[in-house]
């Protein structure tokens, strides 16, 4: 192993334990012509492991032509991916403003960042992503819609060991900048016949169905002020109901005196 090779293995193991190592990573890139992909993914921090990410050695990374477009060599996603998943805010936006694809897909659901960062409850780069306009119009193949997604954050049970908690402000800031940016509240998701979750549901109906077997209602530290969160995100959802409803009924009278 060269002494190149060595400095970077060292680095690559500081940043697996959410150490930060910017001036290590600034003495290894004055060596070497190409910056390893395997830096810029450990420094995105690792949420299950608690490991924190490290978005100073990012910066230096990213700043010498390190990729933030490179592949998760797990998930064969882009990195972006795992940031929204894994990552804070502050590595997001450092990749977000090294010109990484706020759009591009994951490997298996073709799916954009926004989706993983709603499917994680990572509120802080859900807003992030919505305040640089990220498209919030896609669906998945099951019909379900990114406002679909976000209200499984807040009040399903399914997998929502794996989210962080809707808490405070969040979710209902989530919710509002959603549907300010266009999202769809009257779409229903189309599942399956065989699914248990049901079929032809809108946001605002899977909500209703799911919230009150959420476990985040029972939870010790956020379930007091829960129910104060699924009353703001209820009260949205039936407003942005309400109001699209009303155009499209506007619409079709409009059209019928023409």
């Amino acid at each position: 192993m060269s002494q190149a090779q060595a400095k970077a293995q060292a680095i690559h193991d500081k940043l697996l334990k959410g150490e930060e190592c910017p001036e290590e990573a600034k003495t290894l890139l004055s060596q070497v012509k190409k910056v390893p992909d395997a830096l810029v993914q450990a420094s995105l921090g690792n949420r299950p492991s608690g490991i924190k990410a490290c978005p100073s050695t990012l910066r230096v990374l990213l700043e010498s032509q390190g990729d933030p477009n490179g592949q998760d060599p797990m998930t064969k996603s882009p990195i972006i991916h795992s940031a929204c998943w894994h990552g804070s805010v502050d590595v997001v936006r450092i990749l977000l403003d090294s010109r990484a694809d706020m759009e591009a897909k994951e490997d298996r659901m073709k799916t954009p960042p926004l989706n993983t960062a709603l499917a994680a409850g990572n509120a802080a780069v859900c807003l992030e992503l919505l305040n640089r306009n990220a498209d919030v119009l896609w669906k998945h193949q099951d019909g379900a819609t990114a406002l679909h997604v976000a209200t499984a954050w807040i009040a399903s049970s399914h997998n929502a060991q794996l989210r962080l908690p809707p808490v405070g402000e969040e979710p209902r800031a989530v919710i509002l900048m959603m549907l300010h940016n266009g999202v769809d509240p009257t779409q229903t998701e189309g599942m399956s016949r065989s699914s248990t979750r049901g079929t032809g549901m809108t946001p605002l109906e899977a909500f209703r169905r799911d919230i009150a077997m959420s476990p985040w209602r029972t939870d010790e530290k956020i379930g007091p002020k829960f129910d104060k969160t699924a009353h703001q995100v209820h009260t949205l959802l039936e407003q942005g109901e309400r109001a699209v409803k009303r155009k499209h009924d506007g619409n079709t009278a409009f059209k019928k005196k023409v």
